[in-house]
């Protein structure tokens, strides 16, 4: 997945299903891409970060999705973000898939991100956050995941459990 010419998502998402398949010795996962792939196109977001987003717009802050996705599914998962998203970085752009540093340079390069005035947000710790202190960036880790725990205690950076908790996080790290 990282350090191999580029695939598009649906074709990089099949084939891990078929290596789970073998790695596994079951023939379960690509049988069932279909039902994976509708599940996956019908994401809704928390029901926290929709309010989240809508004040820190109304506080004039830019809203930008960096996604391992495709063209299909970003499409969708904008329209469950009722239209707060102002611009996207996807992967069939880049042509690379986080955590690969060239996914966050050129999202650096194409949005003008620098600290002053930026805060990186994510979920993914592996292809997220460790990828973000390579660029030297402010960041928040989202962490709903009890199983995260020994990471956080691990991780320098702030993090959250919760969007709700998000917004006065970002509020400390622009006083720091």
């Amino acid at each position: 997945m990282y350090e191999r010419d580029f695939k598009p998502f649906d074709a990089l998402a099949l084939e891990v299903l078929r290596s789970m398949d073998s790695e596994l010795g079951v023939d379960v996962f690509e049988r069932n891409a279909d039902i994976l792939w509708n599940a996956y196109k019908d994401f809704q977001p928390f029901e926290d970060v929709l309010p989240v987003l809508e004040q820190l717009k109304a506080d004039g802050w830019a809203l930008i999705v960096l996604s391992n996705t495709c063209p299909q599914l970003m499409e969708r998962h904008l329209k469950a973000l009722d239209g707060l998203i102002d611009e996207t970085l996807i992967a069939s752009q880049t042509r690379c898939y986080k955590p690969v540093l060239s996914f966050f340079e050129q999202a650096e390069e194409k949005f003008g991100l620098d600290n002053a005035c930026h805060i990186h947000v994510a979920a993914g710790y592996w292809w997220d956050i460790l990828p973000s202190k390579k660029m030297d960036w402010d960041a928040i880790w989202v962490s709903r995941k009890p199983q995260d725990n020994q990471l956080k205690k691990e991780q320098s950076g702030p993090f959250v459990h919760t969007f709700t908790d998000l917004y006065e996080r970002i509020q400390d790290v622009l006083r720091a």
